[in-house]
């Protein structure tokens, strides 16, 4: 049995004339009594059910009867009526008088084994309305008292009667509920109800909410399900663990992780210590010191329980796949992939996540078949291999044979997997790969997998061609290797059509130099990944050409596509210093110009003021002027000033614009501006010093005045103001 520490307290005195003890005198108590009626709970409907219901189940405790389940009424509307009914030892009309006149009288503080020991629970009806009814069952007699509210404000006890009864002796509590609460009590009931054991015989219709448990150990659960926060049961009370609260440090190592809202704690009555309310735990270092004990536990269980699972792994490849299905983001376990998934090993190799990188392998091409917009698939260059069950990796020993879709459209179309074309530029490049990254999925080999005609697949659109728009014209550039963009002017009209080639011109012959891009199936191959993507259609260079024309407006180029098949042809523009490929052309133009208008040092300033986040620049940014803010600051010297001025002058006004546009191109194309470029000033430092010295303005409603506030005029006057006096009264603070 565990007790609940005690607070004893030795006292020495001297030089003492009088002494008086504290206590209530009797005027009092009807406002004490009101307090602890009223203000002691915040949800009134969970305090009836709670406190006795616990109380029903410490009777059957006391009584040897544990195992039996108390019997519950729940209110309807036709009969609002809540009751609570126990089998236990029943009590006498003295014994009544006891338990239910006198706050703080309890038979229960010395023992564990109960719930109830606080003397306050049993008059928890009060909370609610202005009488309840109690049965006593005693040897075949139903004794039958009314506690009720007097215009006193201290509340009585009355025995209206006695009447034989065939029922076995206990005791039963009944509760008149409001019609309008009918529902929402039940339903808290019902709710309230999943945490006893036994669970209690309900009647009135209903069920107890099911606890769906994924996994537990012996004081723990981890359910399907997903609470609120996770939960400390005692006592058939569930009470919500305050991560917050508990004060963790990095002493107490990664159970602040498993704090999800899934997890269940199970702890001995005694073990924590709880409010008076019984609505939540008292963070003491006693309960704190259990519950991280009780976490610690749990940790080291779960982490068993979810590392057998991977023993069964035939590879790396599949342990990756649990992995994946495990801490799917949609997974109720996914909050624990940071303290588990980390730690997960498979054979001696840590399994880490789901995928497999090639991105630092420029040896290693690997591409996967997905759907473009037309609804077909394509091969689009990939940097990981996503390991799912429905993965298939086929290996890639024949080139750039035509005919590969053909080969793979039966596993994409009509067995639904996940097809990845995996390359290795030679058996050198195979064995670091593998080496590096553990790679071992079984490999279809594409030389082995039968080659169908896309005709085969017409059903579902393939072997047709969209050329202009009919169906039965074969597109003459298919078999063409060499291409030239369409003039700016004329993209304007063909920009949105799905087929791609009728962006290009044929080309018989490339001239000396230029610019150039890989194309494939008529889209461009990016190969820098200047805006993200791996094969970009022809709005895209548009778009890149269009961006550089904000800078400057006379750029004009021609642009010549080779198919990647053409490998030869690829192989000496790649040697030739005449030509340049149109990605990397486009970001170095973009950071020319960008360095030649004298940018770079604007876009780090408007960077660092875009960083700032404090209430006032946030409103002011919003709703406000910064220029006639700061020209009502009345101290020459004021931080406020110095601080917003500094931003004004960072901002750079009417150039903003221009300034923007070159961030967002810079974003577009990857480049790294003035990476050795420091702000002009340093607006982080200053913003720290001006929210210490004016304080306030750092803890007003800070969700509400940055985002939503939209400031009046006197709002504007008052916070100007506070600042004045700040500068004029404070000037002393050192901060």
């Amino acid at each position: 049995m565990i007790q609940q520490p005690t607070n004893t307290k030795s006292v020495t005195t001297s030089g003492v004339e009088n002494t008086v003890t504290f206590g209530i005198k009797a005027d009092g108590l009807p406002h004490l009594f009101n307090v602890l009626r009223n203000q002691l709970y915040s949800n009134k409907e969970l305090a009836i059910i709670r406190e006795y219901s616990t109380n029903a189940a410490d009777a059957h405790i006391e009584a040897g009867i544990a195992d039996t389940p108390i019997e519950i009424t729940l209110p309807t509307a036709l009969s609002p009526t809540f009751k609570v009914r126990d089998f236990g030892p029943a009590l006498n009309d003295s014994e009544i008088q006891d338990v239910y006149a006198f706050y703080g009288e309890s038979t229960k503080r010395q023992s564990n084994a109960v719930t109830g020991q606080l003397g306050l629970g049993s008059k928890s009806a009060f909370a609610y309305g202005d009488n309840f009814v109690i049965h006593s069952f005693i040897d075949g007699v139903k004794h039958i008292h009314n506690a009720y509210l007097d215009p006193s404000g201290l509340g009585k006890i009355s025995k209206l009667g006695i009447e034989k009864t065939d029922e076995k002796n206990g005791l039963e509590i009944v509760i008149s509920i409001k019609s309008d609460d009918v529902d929402s009590f039940r339903e808290t009931a019902l709710d309230f109800y999943r945490w006893f054991n036994p669970r209690p015989v309900i009647y009135g219709g209903g069920e107890i909410k099911e606890t769906d448990v994924m996994f537990e150990g012996n004081d723990w659960a981890y359910l399907s399900e997903q609470n609120h926060s996770p939960m400390a049961v005692m006592g058939n009370i569930a009470y919500p663990i305050d991560r917050h609260s508990l004060n963790l440090t990095e002493a107490d190592g990664d159970i602040d992780d498993i704090l999800t809202r899934n997890l269940v704690l199970n702890v001995d009555i005694g073990e924590l210590e709880i409010a008076a309310s019984r609505e939540k735990l008292q963070y003491t270092d006693y309960t704190k010191k259990n519950i991280k004990k009780k976490l610690k536990i749990a940790l080291k269980e779960i982490m068993k329980s979810i590392t057998t699972t991977f023993h069964h792994c035939d590879t790396l490849f599949d342990a990756k796949c649990l992995y994946g299905a495990t801490f799917d983001y949609s997974s109720n376990l996914y909050e624990l992939h940071q303290v588990i998934g980390k730690n997960l090993k498979w054979k001696g190799k840590v399994v880490g996540d789901s995928n497999f990188n090639t991105s630092y392998d420029k040896d290693v091409d690997l591409k996967q078949f997905t759907k473009g917009r037309t609804g077909k698939y394509r091969a689009v260059e990939k940097q990981t291999i996503s390991c799912e069950r429905n993965v298939v990796v086929v290996l890639n020993d024949m080139g750039r044979p035509n005919g590969t879709l053909g080969r793979v459209l039966p596993m994409l179309l009509k067995e639904d997997k996940k097809v990845y074309l995996l390359r290795y530029k030679d058996k050198e490049a195979k064995k670091t790969f593998v080496k590096e990254t553990g790679f071992d999925a079984n490999l279809i080999k594409l030389s082995e997998l039968p080659k169908s005609k896309l005709t085969d697949f017409s059903e579902w659109g393939y072997g047709r061609s969209s050329y202009n728009g009919d169906s039965g014209n074969a597109n003459p550039k298919s078999n063409k290797k060499l291409f030239k963009f369409r003039s700016w002017d004329e993209q304007r009209y063909i920009l949105t059509d799905r087929n791609q080639s009728q962006h290009w011109d044929i080309c018989d012959e490339l001239p000396d130099g230029g610019i150039y891009v890989e194309l494939e199936s008529f889209q461009s191959r990016n190969t820098v990944k200047g805006d993200g993507y791996e094969l970009n259609k022809a709005s895209t260079i548009v778009k890149f050409i269009n961006k550089l024309k904000l800078l400057d407006e006379n750029i004009s180029i021609d642009l010549h596509g080779v198919k990647i098949k053409d490998e030869k042809t690829l192989s000496v523009l790649k040697k030739d210093s005449n030509w340049i490929e149109f990605y990397e052309w486009s970001k170095g133009k973009a950071k020319e110009l960008i360095e030649s208008l004298n940018l770079s040092q604007m876009v780090v300033d408007r960077s660092a003021v875009k960083n700032l986040d404090n209430a006032l620049d946030n409103a002011l940014e919003r709703e406000g002027d910064f220029k006639a803010f700061v020209g009502k600051l009345v101290a020459e010297d004021s931080l406020a000033k110095q601080f917003l001025q500094a931003r004004i002058d960072m901002s750079y006004g009417d150039s903003a614009k221009i300034i923007d546009k070159a961030k967002d191109i810079a974003d577009d194309f990857d480049l790294h501006l003035a990476s050795d470029l420091s702000p002009t000033q340093d607006l982080e430092k200053m913003q720290s010093k001006f929210l210490k010295k004016y304080a306030m303005l750092d803890h007003v409603d800070s969700w509400r005045f940055k985002y939503n506030f939209k400031p009046t005029e006197d709002a504007w006057k008052d916070t100007i103001n506070y600042i004045n006096v700040i500068d004029i009264c404070d000037t002393s603070r050192k901060r």
